[in-house]
């Protein structure tokens, strides 16, 4: 079915929240119908069918799990991912149980959610099988591409006589290769690249509610130690999460690393649920070895910390005597790009007062 013929419910107690979504889905062809409570969702369920529901856990009387429920009773094949806020990942658990498809922390960025609306539906269309067929003139690489597109949780395999290879996908993100034969020397995702002729085999994995509850570190400041990780992958150490005060306003402050397939430290800045700015660093490899885990750590650490000092730094009162450096700004280590980043920070400050 085409994207604009979708139907779509939107759940959400945040009024302004609520019509940004809605806005960004109506221009992408969809239809769309809103509901301020879980109460007024249910009734909606009973008057329209819809193919989609996006709802927020937190709502004023029902919660968004019983929308879920609710909703599946009704359509079974129905696609629900709910919004979760800082410290409702159990409640997101409770969700996927109850028959959700997939979830997204606050703060998120809205081509995130669209994209993964999208990949949702794509996957609803083939949900009871694999896709499969031979390796086209152009190699491997468009494969890996449309996983990535997709937002693949699954593995992607290839086989050419006897050799076989195969990655690994979490959320679109390549985060293992490996096959057989093995090459001495060689990485496992070149060979895969290389292969010229075979077939091919790309496999959904479901989400895990018990995966679910590990991915609970990547929302709150520290992971309990001997954690366990994702079976298969060498897990990325856990994010960071600050709350801070900047000229009377609360803003939010998170870092995350993840492959994209290169290691990716990105660090989002967000006030009333919408991301404001965002600062990325990034390795030339993907993370997958295990030394590397205590570098990684550091970089993390180091990039979230730099932010939350660079806020704290804003929130000085007007009037207040600013100190001014008397080395140069090489010498006190400042970076430009962090520089014009706090720049255009006090400028949208400006503006909003």
């Amino acid at each position: 079915m085409p994207e604009a013929q979708k139907h779509l419910l939107i759940v959400e107690d945040e009024a302004p929240l609520r019509a940004a979504i809605a806005e960004q889905l109506s221009d992408r062809g969809y239809r769309v119908e809103q509901a301020e409570s879980g109460e007024i969702a249910l009734q909606k369920l009973a008057d329209f069918a819809f193919d989609v529901i996006i709802t927020d856990l937190r709502l004023p009387g029902i919660d968004g799990s019983a929308v879920v429920e609710g909703a599946v009773e009704r359509y079974p094949h129905i696609i629900a991912i709910v919004v979760t806020g800082y410290g409702t990942v159990k409640d997101a658990v409770e969700a996927i149980k109850r028959g959700a498809w997939d979830f997204v922390s606050k703060p998120f960025n809205m081509s995130r959610l669209l994209a993964k609306v999208r990949a949702m539906l794509r996957m609803a269309e083939r949900r009871h099988d694999a896709l499969s067929g031979p390796i086209g003139p152009a190699g491997p690489l468009p494969l890996l591409k449309f996983c990535e597109d997709s937002r693949l949780s699954g593995r992607l395999a290839l086989r050419s006589g006897e050799e076989s290879r195969w990655a690994d996908f979490l959320g679109g993100e390549l985060a293992l290769a490996g096959g057989t034969p093995e090459v001495a020397g060689e990485d496992p995702l070149d060979l895969l690249l290389a292969m010229e002729s075979g077939t091919y085999r790309i496999e959904q994995r479901r989400l895990d509610p018990e995966a679910l509850r590990r991915s609970e570190s990547r929302v709150v400041e520290e992971r309990a130690p001997g954690e366990p990780s994702l079976p298969g992958f060498v897990p990325v150490p856990s994010g960071r999460l600050s709350m801070i005060r900047v000229r009377g306003q609360d803003i939010q402050v998170q870092t995350e690393g993840e492959n994209r397939p290169e290691f990716t430290v990105t660090t989002v800045v967000a006030r009333e649920g919408q991301v404001m700015r965002k600062v990325q660093s990034a390795w030339h490899h993907p993370f997958k070895r295990r030394e590397d885990q205590e570098v990684a750590r550091t970089q993390i650490d180091r990039q979230h910390d730099r932010v939350v000092a660079m806020l704290q730094g804003l929130s000085v009162e007007v009037g207040s005597p600013v100190p001014v450096p008397t080395a140069p700004a090489a010498a006190l280590g400042v970076d430009p790009s962090l520089l014009a980043w706090a720049i255009s920070f006090v400028a949208e400050q400006v503006r909003d007062s």
